[in-house]
């Protein structure tokens, strides 16, 4: 994927946000997914029609509309079927063969959530992410865009105060008796990726408990604090 993130284009995209947004909109502020879903096939088109509350990089708040804009923005750099581009230039370097992606009604990828692996497939990620993108000597993405989607960006709203990058919450933890940097994606349902470059460790948590807060994190983060950082022997 190396080439396509860091230069993405923006001319020309045939969506826009109208200048009088819907009535029935006027007081959303964020997007409902099960009606982006299940009533608009469009699921790009329907966020980027939403009106906008805040000026981009004054308030946090995540929204998987927003995460899935990157749909529309990739399908148009790339000109191809979303789930095999995925496949070609990244899941298959890494030797992930089993997965399965949500697509909309117009075929176009989604990218907020609803993807499925295996679970030592999602921790190479981790290892990609520590490998500044590498993998098996390949460069799949760019130094450049991993460092800068693993750097500050915003201040997160959970935990509190936290930094938040491209995606990835950036935490500290206690490992082993030492506070290390963390860098984190949490996922709906108990979906954790836990980074922690100081040791070249990655950590992963996978669940289905969906929709439940805060169920969903209570007992992978008890695990992980409670038995997998502790024993961590530090040299």
């Amino acid at each position: 994927m190396e080439g396509y993130l860091p230069k993405l284009p923006n001319k020309n995209y045939r969506y826009s946000i109208p200048e009088a947004p819907d009535s029935n909109l006027q007081s959303a502020s964020l997007e409902d997914e099960d009606k982006m879903q299940w009533e608009h096939e469009d699921w790009v088109g329907y966020k980027l029609n939403l009106p906008m509350v805040h000026e981009p990089g004054d308030v946090f708040e995540y929204s998987s509309g927003d995460s899935n804009l990157l749909t529309g923005v990739i399908q148009k750099s790339v000109d191809t079927y979303l789930p095999h581009f995925i496949y070609k230039e990244l899941l298959l370097p890494m030797d992930i063969h089993d997965f399965q992606m949500l697509t909309s009604p117009i075929d176009r990828g989604y990218l907020a959530g609803s993807f499925y692996m295996r679970p030592i497939d999602f921790a190479k990620f981790g290892l990609l992410v520590l490998n500044k993108g590498t993998w098996n000597g390949e460069q799949l993405i760019g130094e450049s865009w991993i460092n800068e989607s693993i750097k500050p960006h915003i201040r997160g709203s959970w935990p509190k105060d936290s930094d938040y990058g491209y995606l990835w919450r950036l935490l500290e933890r206690e490992v082993g008796g030492k506070r290390m940097r963390t860098i984190e994606a949490w996922g709906n349902g108990g979906q954790f990726l836990i980074i922690i470059p100081e040791i070249d460790m990655t950590i992963t948590f996978t669940g289905g408990n969906y929709n439940l807060f805060p169920e969903m994190e209570d007992r992978p983060f008890s695990i992980l604090t409670e038995y997998i950082l502790p024993a961590v022997q530090l040299k």
